[in-house]
């Protein structure tokens, strides 16, 4: 049986699993130059919410307590392997901010395109769910790590579905 600290590692590193997807997204549409817009401004896009974590962490960590990473957190880099971050910047959750804008585009696309509205729509109904779920488990592997705490999680989830509904509605 696996644990739940394995489980909380293992979700962890889905940030990691979705850039690299990103990429061979956007080597893909090299060869289809109708998409090369979309990928490019989706790339751009997903660039500015990592930089914006980075940016706001250093702005964030000195004006209020909840922006430091709780005591006991430590394995709160990409690869679950890092030294203890106790008190060290935490808000917003770069996991969170990057699983949501991911999660959030391809729920909007897949909700908006005229392409997938005569699909099946119980399906559409599952990958909608697929996707909450996949950012709820993330909330709750970096919240049982303890590498961040509940407001961290919704300033995560906050700056990464408003750069995905402002990428998606503004294209």
């Amino acid at each position: 049986m696996i644990s739940k600290l394995k489980l909380a590692n293992f979700i962890s590193v889905t940030p990691l699993i979705f850039m690299v997807f990103t990429l061979v997204f956007y080597i893909i549409g090299l060869f289809k130059p109708s998409l090369y817009f979309i990928k490019t401004t989706y790339i751009i896009t997903l660039g500015l919410v990592i930089l914006l974590h980075i940016i706001f962490k250093k702005i964030f960590v000195n004006m209020f307590d909840q922006a430091k990473r709780p005591k006991g957190a430590k394995g709160c880099d990409f690869f679950s392997i890092g030294p203890d971050v106790s008190g060290k910047p935490g808000f917003p959750s770069g996991h969170i901010s990057i699983t949501t804008f991911v999660c959030i585009y391809f729920i909007l696309l897949i909700m908006y395109n005229p392409y997938f509205k005569n699909k099946n729509k119980n399906i559409t109904i599952l990958f909608i769910m697929a996707n909450i779920l996949t950012i709820l488990l993330m909330g709750w592997a970096r919240h049982y790590k303890k590498c961040h705490n509940i407001i961290q999680i919704i300033g995560g989830i906050l700056l990464g579905g408003s750069a995905a509904s402002l990428l998606y509605f503004l294209k």
